[in-house]
């Protein structure tokens, strides 16, 4: 077992007197409180790979995950370090073992200096905050993170796990959780940025926007040395904003920051989508393409998402009390905390997130792909008032998937995922769950 944090507290126990246990068992309880679900994946690769890779984007907690494992760390923003990994990498690479190489992507050739020498299973642990297009392979074992999920953060309860929900192995009705509407929205402006997590709201609201600048004005240039506008990669951003959670085409995308910025050329906007695609800052998912006997057309164009929705209400100025007040807005800020948390907790168990949709408008907010090819179904409701209309969606893709399919099996399971505070099984076999209540 590589994880070190049983040694610690063992050692630590011994240490502590009577009246500093009760408050460092608050400090232990809050360190289990905000468990990264990746850790066992984690733990599974350091003993079948040479090197990890956890990437994702700036501030999600990788440094901070990676340093449980750690014996010795190579801070690879230190230009000094990065001058002697050009020169001589072997020199950094005797230090002691299992070494944590943070920022890599700073001196990428460093990685293939590894995967030339020999060494132990879990002896390199590599972290970036940019997608350099690495491939999994025999040598380096890639672990995805991203922000905070409700249950990682302490804010869901846990008492439903997705993937008992998807076996039916569970008996929902009754559970409850006391994170409703208005806490859902206090939630989704805070995000899920591990060191925002116990900050105050006036600390919030200045470390939400320093985060903004930081990457405008110097993640989208370090990335590959290009120098780009931060005014033009901000209204893209805000504008990115209104197209969220929908099927918006990029002609949209790149219409709407044009009249905010002023001219630019198609081909520069594709460039920033791309950088802030690459900083793991906004992602797509394309639509799930069902293969029918008779012909029913799929819409396939991708979903756009921020890897955050707080990303979302920073960029628009708007507070939890606002967001509770404008309807339409909270319910596509919404889907995109599903979105985040379906796809921290469906990597568990090997699942996948994209989105079902036809040129009818019969939807699936998402789909989970499993590994066995099943598929589960999940729509998303802000208001229980919107239920039964997803409960309509739903069995009209059972009953499309039942009368037309040619290799697609039966939804496993049909889930709606709501703010509410009480989950539920409805008659037709369909879950009601809280966001609240939900892990992994």
């Amino acid at each position: 077992m590589y994880n070190r944090r049983n040694k610690i507290r063992k050692k630590s126990e011994k240490n502590i007197d009577i009246i500093g246990l009760f408050w460092y068992n608050r400090i232990v309880r809050m360190i289990e409180f905000m468990k990264r679900i990746v850790r066992d994946n984690i733990n599974a690769k350091m003993s079948s790979s040479k090197a990890i890779l956890i990437r994702g984007v700036r501030g999600c907690g990788k440094t901070d995950l990676a340093n449980e494992y750690a014996n010795s760390v190579l801070d690879m923003n230190d230009n000094n370090l990065v001058h002697i990994a050009y020169a001589k990498p072997d020199i950094l690479l005797k230090t002691e073992k299992p070494v944590l190489i943070k920022d890599y992507g700073n001196a990428p050739e460093i990685l293939d200096k590894i995967k030339e020498i020999s060494y132990k299973n879990g002896d390199y642990i590599l972290t970036n905050s940019y997608d350099l297009k690495e491939k999994e392979d025999s040598e380096l074992s890639l672990i995805e993170l991203r922000p905070l999920s409700l249950f990682e953060s302490g804010d869901s309860n846990g008492k439903i796990s997705l993937e008992n929900l998807i076996n039916n192995e569970i008996e929902v009705n009754g559970i409850t959780t006391n994170l409703d509407y208005e806490k859902v929205a206090y939630c989704l402006c805070r995000g899920g940025f591990l060191a925002n997590i116990n900050k105050n709201r006036k600390e919030l609201d200045k470390a939400n926007n320093e985060y903004i600048k930081e990457i405008i004005e110097k993640d989208i240039v370090k990335i590959d040395g290009v120098k780009r506008n931060s005014e033009l990669a901000y209204n893209l951003l805000k504008s990115y904003t209104n197209q969220i959670s929908t099927l918006s085409s990029d002609r949209e995308l790149i219409d709407e920051t044009v009249n905010t910025y002023g001219k630019v050329c198609d081909k520069t906007i594709y460039n920033y989508v791309k950088q802030l695609k690459n900083l793991f800052i906004i992602e797509e998912t394309k639509g799930w393409k069902v293969s029918f006997r008779n012909e029913t057309t799929v819409r396939l164009s991708p979903k756009k998402f921020f890897v955050d929705p707080s990303i979302g209400t920073t960029l628009m100025n708007i507070k939890p009390e606002k967001l509770v007040m404008n309807f339409d807005l909270y319910t596509k800020l919404f889907k995109n905390l599903v979105y985040r948390d379906l796809n921290v907790y469906a990597s568990t168990f090997g699942g996948r997130v994209d989105y079902y949709q036809d040129r009818y408008d019969l939807k699936s907010d998402f789909v989970i792909h499993l590994e066995n090819d099943e598929t589960a179904l999940v729509e998303v409701q802000l208001s229980d008032h919107d239920i039964e209309e997803s409960i309509k969606n739903l069995l009209k893709i059972k009953k499309l998937i039942n009368k037309e399919k040619s290799e697609e099996k039966d939804p496993k399971a049909m889930i709606i995922i709501t703010a509410g505070t009480e989950a539920y099984k409805t008659q037709d076999g369909i879950y009601v769950v809280p966001i609240g209540c939900l892990k992994n």
